[in-house]
């Protein structure tokens, strides 16, 4: 592991992502896919964790040569400063409104099935404030702190998938990619590509790995494996419900541990295990949402983004922008159609053109300097 001096190393790397998008899509990506696919909507978590795993190797690409400058610095190197104020200004309006949407489902979560009598400010305002605290560390506290979560993580998910496969009917996925055709698929398979929140921190956490030009090999097999865990989870959803209970629910992932058993054994409130869960995932998140949007207002103002003590200091304005966000949707179906037109609009240019922006800079640039040596 890297000590005190601001770098984290890859494999907190991978745990960094699998904590940031396995809460988020493990929560959505069920009741989303099966929604548009029905029984196939396992099938579309598959197809969109390839797809993602290619745009996350390309992410890392882009960025694999900061060489420990931030990405702001990073980016204004290669393509000018306009260019890095405009792609960082778009990456942390995108940021504080997947942390928004994330701190409301969580809250919504948590005041609906274990805290009914505390208002929806009072968690939001507990849990960003401890978001934000990790984020005043600095991400290698973080990405400390990341390595003990993650085994109450890797815990939480091994009693989720016992208990519920033990209750699960699996004829229920059957026929698979018969009853839905193509342009189906197709539309459950974007659903469930926007589930993966958090793949966008990959351009932002690998100008922080002490080996940025080792990351994309890591970074594609964490992505990977986390997506074979939505994979699963939507088809144990499925399994356990029915398509039409499933698609009804607006968690099927909670609702699973609702009254989940063992053979012979009841488990009253094994949705403990499920909140504990999601608690680390937005944790996890959240924190790592202020420390980035930190990071980029540092940059796109004085291009202090590396200098903790400069950094600090815009944490409470962007978790503040954070809480009121999440507080704005009336109704979880509101922030449903919030989120649906951001992801088709920031998250697309986040995910896919800003990437292959960087990667045509790069290319140009070593076209430029090899004609230069000639």
């Amino acid at each position: 592991m890297i000590t005190a001096n601001g770098r984290i190393s890859l494999r907190q790397l991978q745990i960094l992502i699998i904590l940031e998008i396995f809460g988020f899509g493990a929560v959505r990506a069920p009741g989303t896919s099966s929604a548009l696919a029905g029984p196939d909507g396992w099938l579309c978590a598959v197809i969109a964790s390839v797809i993602i795993t290619v745009f996350a190797y390309m992410m890392c690409k882009a960025v694999e040569n900061s060489r420990g400058g931030g990405f702001v610095s990073y980016v204004g190197n290669l393509a000018g400063k306009p260019v890095a104020a405009v792609f960082s200004t778009i990456i942390f309006v995108r940021i504080i409104t997947v942390c928004a949407a994330q701190l409301r489902v969580y809250c919504d979560i948590v005041t609906s099935a274990v805290l009914p009598a505390v208002p929806f400010t009072a968690v939001a305002a507990v849990t960003l404030a401890v978001a934000a605290y990790a984020a005043s560390r600095g991400i290698e506290a973080s990405a400390r702190m990341a390595e003990i979560l993650i085994v109450v993580v890797v815990i939480s998910i091994a009693v989720i998938f016992t208990i519920s496969a033990a209750d699960a009917d699996f004829s229920n996925l059957l026929p698979v990619a018969v009853s839905s055709s193509p342009t189906v698929i197709g539309r459950g398979t974007l659903a469930s590509l926007y589930s993966f929140r958090g793949i966008e921190f990959i351009l932002l956490a690998v100008p922080f790995v002490s080996r940025p030009e080792k990351a994309a090999r890591r970074t594609v097999s964490c992505v990977a494996l986390t997506g074979i865990l939505i994979a699963m989870m939507t088809a144990l959803s499925t399994a356990r419900f029915g398509v039409y209970n499933a698609t009804e629910m607006m968690w099927p992932f909670v609702e699973m541990m609702g009254a989940a058993r063992f053979p012979g054994v009841y488990f009253g409130r094994a949705d403990i295990v499920v909140m504990s869960f999601l608690a680390v995932s937005a944790f996890a998140f959240l924190s790592a949402g202020v420390f980035f949007s930190s990071t980029l207002l540092g940059g796109i103002f004085d291009s202090a983004e590396t200098l903790p003590h400069k950094r600090t200091m815009l944490i409470v304005p962007a978790a503040a922008v954070i809480f009121v966000l999440a507080a704005l949707p009336r109704n979880m179906d509101e922030l449903t159609k919030i989120e649906s037109l951001l992801d088709a609009t920031l998250g697309t240019f986040v995910i896919i053109i800003i990437p292959l922006i960087l990667l045509i800079s790069i290319r140009i640039r070593k076209y430029a300097e090899r004609g230069g040596e000639s």
